[in-house]
């Protein structure tokens, strides 16, 4: 079973005045709840709530997202059954206060992510972009939208962060106002960054719909199809669409329907175990995680518990060490020891080796 996802919706507006100064309001914008109950009736498996930000970056830019009650079943005219999600974690039926066997099966749980976007045209900014803020830290995803080409580059080869945002709906005119070339691109991709097109600004304005589609078909060629997500970036709960629906726009750039999909479903997905790779370990080399043991018979592990399986598996790894060490010990035990240049000693003492040499000398 599929899973989509959207991994952008605001909670604050984004424009860019004639005088280059960017201004972030919440006019206009329908509340996170009414959008989050959209999505989940779309049936979704993930959504991030955005945050844009731009200037110097403080304390008070810290994370404050709380996961929002959602009801539980995502089938339209289903009962409202509200659970509420922190984080992921499952969801638990209000009436009887167990998972559900739609949570089990990972049916009808959705989960609320936090995103911050920090908008710039100034590479000097990113100094604020480090991998050890701790604001960018209380973050899920962290994503910067350039609108120059000097950001776009410092993007692409340098910055430490998640996701590249072209949201031609919230830029001068339309437009990016940089052109998208391939050896940018290439290396963005290699250095494991992704990047993200937003639709919901080209469903009202005829001149945001043509350049998003130029915007995309340039992307998409260059990427063919790699690393490159669609996104609402919605502010109304009337411009969300389906999964499906969402898919159908890769007509309109020139992919096929197959990578369209991948571009809702697998390739958020990788995006996550991406941004997972920042948060949860140190340079990407190691993460650790507590899981809590699953109760069996007499106290014991459960057969089929992840404690049970890592308790074998480290058990197996010792004993094929062990075994490979008295392999190796046997092995060295059978060699032959390397010959000697000395002379074997005698097993009469000193002394009486060199008695019949005294009696020489006494004799002469």
């Amino acid at each position: 079973m599929e899973r989509y996802y959207d991994l952008n919706l605001p909670t604050n507006s984004l424009s860019a005045l004639a005088s280059g100064i960017l201004k972030l309001s919440s006019d206009g914008v329908d509340p996170i709840p009414v959008r989050l109950a959209r999505s989940h009736e779309f049936g979704f498996h993930a959504v991030a709530v955005n945050t844009y930000m731009s200037g110097k970056l403080n304390n008070n830019n810290t994370c404050s997202f709380k996961p929002v009650a959602l009801p539980v079943s995502t089938a339209r005219g289903a009962p409202a059954a509200t659970a509420t999600r922190p984080g992921n974690r499952m969801a638990h039926s209000a009436a009887a206060g167990q998972p559900s066997k739609a949570d089990i099966d990972g049916q009808s749980t959705m989960r609320q992510l936090s995103r911050m976007t920090y908008v710039s045209d100034n590479p000097s900014d990113s100094s604020q972009l480090g991998s050890t803020s701790s604001i960018l830290a209380s973050y899920d995803i962290v994503a910067v939208q350039p609108l120059s080409e000097k950001m776009f580059l410092a993007c692409c080869n340098t910055l430490d962060i998640d996701l590249i945002s072209l949201d031609v709906g919230a830029t001068p005119g339309g437009r990016l106002g940089f052109p998208l070339r391939r050896n940018p691109i290439s290396q963005a991709i290699s250095r494991g960054l992704f990047f993200e097109v937003c639709y919901s600004a080209a469903l009202s304005d005829a001149g945001s719909r043509r350049n998003l589609i130029q915007t995309a078909s340039i992307l998409l060629g260059h990427s063919k199809g790699r690393n490159v997500i669609f996104s609402s970036a919605a502010m109304r709960a009337l411009e969300l669409r389906s999964p499906l629906d969402v898919a159908n726009l890769g007509c309109l750039f020139g992919i096929d329907q197959s990578t369209s999909r991948m571009l809702v479903s697998s390739n958020p997905s990788q995006l996550l175990l991406k941004c997972a790779t920042r948060t949860g370990t140190y340079r990407g080399v190691v993460a650790a995680r507590a899981f809590a043991p699953s109760a069996g018979p007499a106290g014991k592990p459960a057969a089929n518990s992840l404690d049970a399986l890592l308790q074998t598996a480290i058990r197996k790894a010792k004993e094929e060490r062990a075994k490979s060490a008295e392999a190796a010990s046997a092995a060295g035990d059978t060699e032959a020891a390397p010959p000697s240049n000395k002379r074997p000693r005698s097993d009469s003492s000193p002394a009486e080796s060199d008695a019949p040499d005294a009696k020489r000398l006494h004799a002469t």
